[in-house]
């Protein structure tokens, strides 16, 4: 078996057997209409690839992973075939950079981000108003750590797609990475208004209001999140202790807790809260099941050993107290 045969049957476990048997054949022949049959499958790749690129940050999936690195090599294949028959194609270049992009992470091949910045150039050579060419672009700019260049691309791919919300993101994140908390803010404000139900634009202006010191605001985003998925409500929580609303915080733990009874650091998160409201037999309590749940959890036992000695402290101040009120005959 060859190894596009082998590729192309690994796909198909995630593929519609007859879109991928169809575009295989289409490579390896060079039907004349390349160009209507190639944008349909470089459209459809791409989806395919970000879903499961998006799965993957999303539930840390090693499966979404690989689906998506499948996903994305293949584009490469298809794209290079593309651009072979028809070099004029924009689109092209624009969704190999992409894939280029995407594969330069933890298995990244040498030279891939430098590769996605050429392919993005010559897209933009060709289309110079493509206004996701340089949103790609600047990613790659941003894996290379160069942000200045990456935020002009963002900030020109807004000026030719004002209603880019996606450019607003990235370019938020980015603003976010070099500690411009207020520009972040502004640009996931301008992302929430053109596209309300894009929860990672809730998600980083929560961050962004977190690092500000605006708990509050940050809550209120979680909150939003929490619509989405409601394991953010241990966010939210973290968002309120840091606000000094412990009660809320404790509330929005105990329900991350139902969801995921298993997990030491919330635990940990809910006996803290209990700890900063001097509750420290629910706080000392929660530090051992965290400790529990996981043995190594050093901060866990600190915390513990903290509580312990403010009970301590507390128990000895109520002691000295009691005993200022009994006639010292009877003490």
């Amino acid at each position: 078996m060859s190894d596009d045969s082998k590729r192309l049957n690994d796909l198909t476990t995630w593929q519609d057997r007859s879109i991928a048997i169809r575009a295989n054949s289409l490579v390896n022949r060079g039907l004349e209409d390349i160009s209507r049959l190639g944008a349909t499958r470089i459209d459809e790749l791409l989806q395919r690839a970000r879903k499961f690129y998006d799965d993957f940050f999303r539930i840390c999936s090693k499966d979404a992973y690989d689906q998506a690195m499948l996903a994305y090599e293949e584009l490469i294949r298809v794209c290079s075939e593309v651009l072979r028959l028809s070099p004029a194609r924009a689109d092209a270049y624009c969704a190999r950079g992409e894939a280029y992009c995407a594969r330069g992470g933890p298995h990244s091949v040498a030279d891939d981000f430098d590769r996605a910045i050429a392919d993005c150039n010559e897209a933009i050579r060709l289309n110079p108003k493509y206004a996701e060419a340089y949103l790609t672009r600047g990613g790659a700019y941003c894996n290379k750590g160069d942000y200045e260049k990456e935020i002009a691309d963002y900030t020109e791919a807004i000026r030719l797609k004002p209603d880019y919300a996606e450019a607003y993101i990235e370019r938020a994140s980015s603003h976010d990475s070099m500690g411009e908390h207020r520009k972040a803010i502004a640009d996931y404000t301008e992302a929430v208004r053109i596209a309300p139900d894009r929860v990672e634009a809730y998600q980083g202006r929560a961050l962004a209001h977190e690092a500000a010191g605006y708990y509050q605001a940050a809550a209120a985003d979680w909150t939003e999140v929490i619509k989405f998925d409601p394991y953010a409500c241990h966010s939210r929580g973290n968002a309120y202790a840091n606000a000094g609303e412990y009660e809320k915080a404790i509330g929005d733990y105990t329900k991350a807790i139902a969801l995921t009874p298993n997990s030491a650091v919330l635990f940990a998160s809910r006996g803290r809260a209990y700890a900063a409201k001097g509750d420290w037999d629910r706080a000392i309590a929660d530090y051992t099941e965290a400790i529990r749940l996981d043995p190594k959890l050093a901060t866990a036992y600190q915390d513990r050993s903290a509580a312990y000695e403010s009970k301590a402290r507390d128990d000895l101040a109520r002691a000295k107290k009691l005993a200022q009120t009994v006639p010292r005959s009877q003490r």
